[in-house]
């Protein structure tokens, strides 16, 4: 066999070898694109200089406020859900309403707090109090949930240290974990967790039959809100109503006419055994009212431990299954 022939063998037969190996790397590169095309929606947070944006893929789901702010240095807030989305892209929550310009988003707030027999301000309207994030971390973003855990003192200009410097008297820790969205609902969990660092700490509600305290959904009214419970749609009422553990407000929250949702649930662990609501057809928030009208102490060695869920949903509430997510929901340590 003459030497050039054997070099054109040589050469083809090389030629054939490359071209069958770049067709197979061609075909696992195209497979594991297909995978990564076929993965969830990716839930995230991002850091802002004010707090941090929650995202579900590309859609901002949510925002939390960590620093401090105020309308022309009233009503000072922090710590706190403004806005917040629905499944339609939709902003539901009110920051410094007309009418209650006290109110924020989706909140935790308590008119009475006491050491011993000293008022240490306000934190439901605002006044004389101050939430300071000392940290926040997050501790979970995945294709299932993105998770921020944060380090609260509360503080008050009536409680100072010998340098007239607001200090501490509770230790808050809270998680706040939004679930990617799924089957039209998506579901958001709060843990808060209340520890006092003073002896003798109380918290309570508004001074009166209403006992506004607690968890709280400042959201845009709909023209015709429906208020659903357990036992079927209820009627709000100047003072609280034991309908069960969960709410669902159902309406037309964007501009056309489809309905959808906003669900409470409140876990079965509440300390106060029984949840009482204290709902608003219109202006005005929806609270899951802890502990009420009457002061209740807060323990240096035993915190708090409060448990919500936030349902957002498209269509009505019988299509959601609420005593489906109820009892998973409950069944939480």
């Amino acid at each position: 066999m003459h030497l050039s022939r054997i070099i054109r063998l040589v050469t083809w037969s090389l030629a054939i070898l490359l071209l069958m190996a770049a067709t197979t790397t061609v075909r696992a590169d195209r497979k594991r694109l297909l995978r990564r095309s076929s993965r969830r929606p990716h839930m995230s947070l991002v850091a802002s200089q004010d707090g941090y944006w929650f995202y579900d893929g590309n859609t901002r789901v949510m925002f939390y406020q960590r620093t401090e702010k105020s309308l022309e240095g009233k009503w000072p807030r922090s710590n706190y859900i403004h806005p917040l989305y629905d499944l339609d892209g939709n902003e539901v929550t009110e920051d410094f309403p007309k009418d209650h310009p006290h109110h924020r988003g989706i909140y935790w707030a308590w008119h009475q707090i006491f050491a011993g027999q000293q008022r240490l301000g306000d934190a439901w309207v605002a006044s004389d109090f101050i939430a300071d994030v000392v940290q926040a971390k997050i501790i979970q973003a995945d294709g299932e949930a993105a998770a921020l855990r944060i380090e609260v003192h509360w503080k008050s200009p009536l409680w100072t240290d010998k340098d007239k410097q607001p200090r501490p008297f509770l230790k808050e820790t809270t998680v706040i974990r939004t679930h990617r969205a799924v089957d039209n609902r998506r579901l958001i969990d709060f843990d808060i967790q209340l520890q006092a660092l003073v002896p003798d700490l109380h918290l309570g509600g508004s001074e009166n039959a209403k006992g506004y305290s607690g968890f709280s959904a400042r959201i845009k009214h709909p023209e015709e809100t429906v208020f659903n419970a357990e036992q079927g749609p209820v009627q709000p009422q100047t003072t609280g109503l034991a309908v069960g553990p969960w709410i669902d407000m159902v309406g037309a929250y964007g501009k056309g006419d489809a309905i959808s949702g906003i669900g409470i649930l409140c876990h079965p662990k509440h300390p106060h055994g029984k949840q009482l609501w204290i709902l608003r057809s219109k202006s005005s928030m929806q609270n899951a009212a802890y502990p009420g009208q009457h002061a209740q102490p807060v323990l240096m060695n035993k915190p708090w431990h409060l448990k919500y869920r936030l349902v957002l949903h498209r269509g009505e509430t019988a299509a959601t299954n609420f005593s489906h997510l109820q009892a998973e929901f409950s069944a939480q340590p």
